[in-house]
């Protein structure tokens, strides 16, 4: 990956292996104006992806040095708020179960 001094050099974020999850989190990242680079990890990924649709091993998604920080606080705020409301689905649901008894 390339380097130079304004924080241009691209470092990894984070491994992702559903195609879909990769693709919302790049959707996010690009929303706040930050670029991406996704690269498949390992070359037998490019052959499983191709011929199953996607690769088992994953893909690493990259970023400019300078977005990292920034790129962590966002996922982490994602995962927060995503298991907030996976806690609160759970909570109304066995509320309304409650209901029927």
């Amino acid at each position: 990956m390339g380097c130079d001094e304004t924080g241009n050099k691209l470092v990894p974020l984070i491994e992702v292996q559903n195609p879909f999850e990769l693709e919302m989190l790049q959707d996010l990242l690009h929303q706040e104006n930050i670029f991406t680079v996704i690269r498949e990890n390992g070359s037998i990924g490019n052959y499983m992806k191709i011929t199953m649709g996607h690769s088992v091993l994953g893909e690493t998604l990259y970023v400019r040095q300078r977005d990292y920080f920034r790129s962590r606080e966002l996922l982490q705020a994602l995962q927060q708020n995503g298991e907030e409301a996976i806690y609160d689905a759970q909570s109304q649901a066995f509320s309304d179960a409650d209901a029927f008894e």
